[in-house]
């Protein structure tokens, strides 16, 4: 062990040539914002913080020195770094090792040979390399705040970024060990402080530096390339490297064509499409030294053994082209259509100069067996589509014809930003493969090439291949691309992301990426693929993958996301701006408080009208400053972190009236690394609650957005609100469905809820802590000291409102304020209501008029109102919230009434407003006054009682038959009838005709007027009637009900079918435009209640879905013999005059076969 002072602190250390930097393991200084990757004794890599430099004093030596900080070593080691600076010398003896310096002190720092253990020091990746540079100093007039002074301007040019390091001139970047350079800057110039002159600001595609200006024993120092000029980088373009400044501002130097901008005190290069800002600052800085990874700032770089790995591959896996493909061997495509009717949709026109960029593409997926002749009955348009600044084409095949007629259900494609959850945070090398004209390598099966047709300059061809456009595509192809994957060995540590045709690898060091890389290209070349090696990024710290710039930090925005955003121009349509919104909504996680800064958008859709595309935009100041900060918060935003499972999660929550906002995070290291921003909009039933159901609200949709992300693992959720107690309590304000399904998602497992610690949501501390259901109550009502209960010693008013239907003047409504005085009961107002008629506004008027009268008073308001009541302790504070709007951004009913009824509300000192009983006659002075409001109110409204007499219409009865004019019927029955009867066993009896149970014989000549009181104006059922008929017989009673029935008219009445040879059959499932009915079918068998189709199996219809139909002169097949040859003969006798070059005509039809 070693003993230095460290910022007058005696500390021991423990000599480590093994260690790159000297390390303390406390905190003994201030730290200067760098950090370094460092990987320790157990292979695990992390991220550590340097100190400032510090004075140091060792062996009667005195220098600066920044120390690495890492809490997790045992003791502090002096590291190779401070030994060399220090000319420290190691002998190696029987005794140990000893430590000389240049003043002769000695130090025996290891025990001899005969020790019993040994360290296993690990071989740390990445090699490391010297840089020498001037690191700025803060200061108040320098070039950074000169910088800052144009940052909202630079930032409107390109999307730039922070440099990866702190501003600094580099001196010299050494990779081969100058020992000599090393030794001269240590003794003569660490630790010493320049003044730096930096001239113009330069803004260029690359990024954003500013030129210096060295006098001669700087420039004597300065050891870099000559393609790079001295500098301090101040902005990074995310496509760009910080090496390539140098050469940028190099090239700005020997420019020649600078010239006014326009803007004042700007230049402008044509040449170079750079601006030059002028100006002149200057900066102390403090030049240092420092080790950093050889692969710093060459992070979006190649691995450099990565020509290697593409020289030892197969040629036939590159792509040369646009129409080089590959091939598949797999199961052709095939796939199920709703119909069987070919589509026809004609080639429209386009520009010979856009058929003729396509041409070169046809040819060539002619040649490579994509495309093949075709005489199909189906076509669909092609679409030449210019590919930006360029003159050149690319082909889309429009499809949706096609796509809207599959049968066959669309494969789901995973959700890629879901799938990148997988990665590590100790995966910090990436590769990205994009397979070249991916879709044509799936070959398609011969019956259904022909769906794909289409017309090129008048030639009939199809594909053979999976086409572009078509629903199925993506879905397919990616199921098949991972079943070829599914041989795959990869290293440990290693994880292959797969999103249709990109493939993304993670792995956690060089070599085993290098190793997965080369496996996965040999895997895609046997099995057919092919790979635009343009496109390929091998062994990268930072890759660009769906439109995200992935490294070992996270994800953020690529740089051509950003720019496209920057440079978006400004939408003046709705459709136009749905586009807009699109585009930055596919990146809302990157910025805070997303659905607030987009609120004055949206509204001038809503203003303009959703459906109303073409629709111009109306653009207010207030809109045109919400685009502008979108588009620079998006094109500035930062990356965010990839979750670390290991670790808890935190939600910070924060909502205003209308938007609930979110910040997903973990903590690490003691630091917040954001994994994502959160804001949702709520909806009108939840803006119109108070605070506290609005908050519960808003943490329930911000949990199931982050869902994805969290997936079930520990979520610690700060608020200031008791959010599950009150959700469950009888104050919340919502619906019961509303509470359950509420309470299911706050009540998971995982979630753990805590009042403690700063809302990065909220940026207000910690909150204040209350109770709920206290606060609810309070803000429930337009007025918070609103009584329900009478206030003693105040004023009692009673208050009704009237509204009759007159037969001449149509609804009339009057409304009443009674006071109860010492005298009695006195009228205040009794009026006739003007304006709208209608009992609740009266009774609401009555209310107000109250309110009114009782100003700077403490008065008690009864009503028998329960609408009035409601609408003033309950409603009208939800209403002012949500700005008298209904959850259909409605007006409420009465909205004026109850805007004026919020004011007057704060009319008394105090006031009460008491729900008392309608109509009671108790005889009580509440009763009295209401009764006497009642009364004041109807006079008010021109009401007079009125006595109506009801007078219930009888149904008809007949007569009670007596036995005598029942004997005379059997009379008039024939001889026939009544042989009948005998034969069944009846006899005649005191001149009447009885069954054998002695029951009457039923009479033909009353068989219609009983048979009808017993059917009845409910037109009863035969079951129905033979229990009514119970006292009478007849042989046949239940032939002749069933006969009477049928026979009757009044057994239509309830909906029977009338007796039909032929119906329609009611289609239960169809779509608007399709017919009601189908038929006609011939009933095979009939009930009283349903019957049986030809050409409809066994199946019983019910009278009810059927319609008599008059019987057809033709059977279905004749008619549709009938149809073809009608059709056959149309084709024979009009000539085809279309124009053949576009597709006009099917050929189909031109054959008659159509």
């Amino acid at each position: 062990m070693l003993s230095m002072t460290v910022r007058d602190h005696a500390l021991p250390f423990l000599v480590d040539t093994g260690a790159t930097r000297s390390t303390v393991n406390q905190d003994i200084g201030p730290l200067s914002g760098r950090t370094m990757s460092v990987v320790g004794f157990s292979g695990v890599s992390q991220i550590l913080s340097f100190t400032i430099p510090l004075p140091t004093h060792v062996a009667g030596q005195k220098l600066q020195h920044p120390y690495l900080v890492s809490p997790s070593v045992p003791v502090n080691l002096l590291g190779r770094d401070l030994l060399s600076r220090l000319n420290a010398q190691i002998l190696c003896g029987q005794q140990g090792l000893t430590v000389t310096f240049p003043d002769g002190t000695e130090v025996l720092c290891a025990q001899g040979i005969g020790d019993t253990h040994q360290y296993l020091l690990r071989d740390t990746e990445p090699r490391f390399a010297d840089i020498f540079w001037a690191l700025l100093e803060p200061s108040q007039t320098g070039l950074y705040s000169c910088y800052l002074h144009w940052k909202p301007w630079i930032l409107s040019v390109h999307p730039y970024m922070a440099p990866p390091d702190p501003l600094h001139l580099t001196l010299f970047y050494d990779r081969e060990g100058n020992e000599c350079y090393l030794e001269e800057f240590q003794n003569q110039l660490e630790g010493k402080t320049w003044q730096l002159h930096s001239g113009d600001i330069l803004v260029g595609q690359q990024g954003v530096a500013a030129m210096v200006n060295l006098t001669r024993e700087q420039q004597s120092w300065y050891n870099m390339s000559e393609t790079a000029f001295p500098h301090i980088s101040l902005a990074l373009h995310p496509g760009h490297e910080a090496r390539e400044l140098g050469p940028m501002v190099k090239a700005a130097v020997l420019a020649s064509d600078w010239s006014s901008s326009g803007l004042p005190g700007v230049l402008r290069s044509p040449s170079l499409k750079m601006f030059r800002i002028v100006s002149t600052t200057t900066d102390s800085a403090l030049c240092t030294h420092e080790l950093i990874p050889r692969d710093h700032g060459r992070e979006k770089s190649d691995h450099p053994k990565a020509q290697e790995l593409i020289s030892s591959l197969p040629v036939s896996l590159w792509a040369e082209g646009p129409t080089d493909v590959g091939l598949i061997h797999c199961k052709p495509i095939s796939f199920q259509l709703n119909t069987d009717s070919p589509v026809w949709v004609p080639q429209y026109p386009h520009k010979r100069e856009a058929e003729l960029g396509i041409q070169d593409t046809i040819e060539g997926l002619l040649d490579s067996g994509v495309l093949e002749p075709s005489n199909s009955c189906w076509n669909t348009p092609i679409l030449p589509i210019e590919k930006k600044g360029t003159g050149q084409y690319r082909m889309a095949h429009d499809l949706r014809a096609i796509n809207q007629i599959l049968g066959t259900n669309t494969v789901p494609v995973p959700n890629p930003y879901v799938a990148l959850n997988n990665l590590s945070p100790e995966q910090a090398w990436f590769t990205c493969i994009d397979l070249a004209n991916a879709f044509f390598c799936l070959p398609l099966h011969e019956n259904v090439r022909d769906i794909f047709s289409f017309t090129y300059q008048r030639r009939r061809l199809r594909y053979t291949r999976l086409p572009q456009g078509f629903a199925l595509s993506p879905g397919i192809f990616n199921q098949v691309l991972k079943e070829s994957l599914a041989d795959l060995q990869l290293p440990d540590g290693t994880t292959v992301i797969q999103y249709v045709d990109d493939l993304l690898i993670a792995s956690t060091t060089a070599e085993s990426c290098l190793q997965a890389t080369r496996a996965l290209l040999l895997l895609l070349a046997r099995h057919g693929f092919k790979v635009s090696q343009p496109k390929l990024q091998i062994a990268r710290k930072q890759v660009s993958f769906l439109g995200r710039l992935l490294s070992q930090k996270g994800a953020s925005l690529s740089p051509a996301h950003r720019t496209s955003i920057l440079h978006h121009t400004k939408p003046d349509t709705v459709k136009a701006m749905l586009s807009f919104l699109g585009l930055v909504g596919y990146s809302r996680q990157y910025i805070p408080d997303f659905s607030t800064l987009t609120s004055p958008l949206r509204a001038m859709v809503t203003s303009a009208g959703m459906r109303n595309l073409n629709a111009k935009l109306t653009w207010s100041r207030n809109s045109k400053e919400a685009f502008i900060k979108l588009k620079q918060e998006l094109a500035a935003s930062a990356e965010l972190a990839l979750p670390d499972y290991a670790r808890p999660f935190f939600l910070d929550v924060s909502e205003t009236e209308s938007v609930a906002n979110g910040i997903l995070f973990q903590k690490k290291g003691g630091e917040r690394t954001v994994l994502m921003y959160l804001s949702v909009i709520l909806d009108p039933t939840e803006k119109r609650q108070p605070t506290c159901t609005r908050h519960a609200a808003g943490v329930a949709k911000l949990i199931n957005k982050s869902a994805h992300i969290v997936m079930g693992h520990t979520l610690h959720i700060l608020t200031s609100h008791s959010v599950v107690a009150y959700v469950n309590s009888q104050t919340f304000t919502m619906s019961s469905t509303r509470q359950q399904k509420l309470a299911r998602i706050l009540e998971a497992p995982n979630l753990l809820f805590t009042h403690e610690g700063v809302n990065m949501a909220e940026r207000l501390g910690e909150g204040v802590l209350h109770e709920c259901a206290h606060r609810v109550e309070k803000e429930e009502k337009a007025r918070e000291d609103l009584q329900s209960e009478p206030i003693p010693g105040a004023r009692n008013l009673y208050t009704d409102g009237c509204c009759y239907r007159d037969e001449k003047e149509g609804l009339r409504a009057g409304f009443s304020v009674i006071e109860e005085t010492p005298d009695g009961l006195k009228t205040v107002t009794a009026q006739k209501l003007n304006g709208p008629q209608s009992a609740q506004r009266a009774e609401v008027v009555a209310v107000i008029e109250a309110l009114k009268a009782g100003k700077d008073q403490d008065i008690n308001i009864y009503t028998d109102s329960a609408y009035a009541v409601h609408a003033a302790q309950v409603d009208l504070g939800q209403w002012m919230r949500a700005g008298y709007l209904t959850a259909k951004q409605e007006p409420i009913k009465h909205m004026d009434e109850m805007k004026e009824l919020a004011k007057a509300l704060w009319f008394p000192q105090k006031v009460a407003i008491i729900k008392c009983k309608g109509h009671d006659n108790s005889g009580s002075r509440v009763a009295m006054g209401n009764q006497a409001a009642d009364s004041a109110a109807k006079a008010a409204a021109g009401y007079h009682e009125k006595l109506l007499l009801v007078r219930p219409d009888t149904e008809t009865q007949m007569t009670k038959l007596s036995l005598t004019e029942i004997s005379k019927e059997p009379d008039l029955a024939s001889p026939e009838e009544k042989t009948v009867w005998k034969l069944r066993g009846a006899v005649l009896s005191e001149g009447t005709w009885r069954s054998p149970d002695g029951r009457l014989v039923l009479p033909p000549g009353l068989k219609d007027s009983i048979f009808s009181e017993a059917h009845g104006v409910g037109h009863a059922g035969i079951s129905q009637m033979k229990v009514d008929l119970k006292e009478w017989w007849h042989p046949f009673l239940h032939d002749m009900l069933k006969e009477w029935v049928r026979d009757s008219k009044d057994g239509t009445k309830d909906g029977d079918l009338p007796i039909t040879d032929w119906v329609l059959l009611r289609v239960i499932k169809r779509k608007w435009s399709e017919p009601r009915w189908t038929g006609p079918f011939q009933v095979t068998e009939r009930t009283s209640h349903a019957v049986r189709l030809d050409g409809k199996g066994d199946t019983w219809f019910h009278l009810t879905q059927c319609a008599p139909a008059v019987t057809p002169q033709r059977s279905l097949k004749e008619v549709r013999q009938d149809l073809a040859a009608a059709a056959a003969g149309n084709q024979t006798k009009e000539p085809h005059t279309s124009r053949k070059d576009t597709g006009q005509n099917n050929p189909c039809n031109e054959k008659g076969t159509g």
